[in-house]
């Protein structure tokens, strides 16, 4: 697979949020190399800051985070700010409970380090090509809860 030319992924936003720069620098070049624009963010709360700024078309997030770790981001995304688009969590390989919880907290799919470029074009493409990926990303702000 010629990753240059994949169509689908280039010009695409690709936020990445993140506490460990490795993951950011393991990253940011394989999305350069098929034309696909990162953004990062972190650490998580910063991020929150952003998304509506940024508004990314795919989300990579790490798992393992000290303020707000990947699970409790990914559920906030989507509970409290109803977000939609594609969220891949960035998973330690022999963390046997990871994928799980990346299930559970509602990312779409997850991505086990150490990891190859072919694997994290596959699995974003994987991401990309889910129907629910093509919806409206961003949901309305919840409203204030009245005292």
């Amino acid at each position: 697979m010629d990753f240059k030319q994949s169509r689908s992924l280039a010009e695409r936003k690709v936020m990445l949020i993140y506490q460990s720069r490795p993951i950011r620098d393991l990253l940011t070049p394989i999305f350069k190399q098929i034309g696909a624009e990162t953004v990062s963010a972190g650490p998580s709360v910063e991020m929150l800051r952003q998304l509506e700024l940024l508004k990314p078309d795919i989300i990579f997030c790490e798992f393992e985070m000290d303020t707000l770790d990947g699970p409790t981001v990914v559920a906030q995304l989507r509970r409290e700010h109803k977000l939609k688009t594609p969220i891949i969590l960035v998973v330690d390989a022999q963390d046997g409970d990871a994928r799980q919880k990346s299930r559970q907290c509602g990312a779409n799919e997850s991505l086990s380090m150490p990891f190859s470029v072919h694997d994290v074009i596959t699995v974003t493409q994987k991401a990309l090509d889910r129907p629910e990926a093509h919806v409206l990303r961003f949901g309305p702000r919840p409203t204030p809860e009245k005292k």
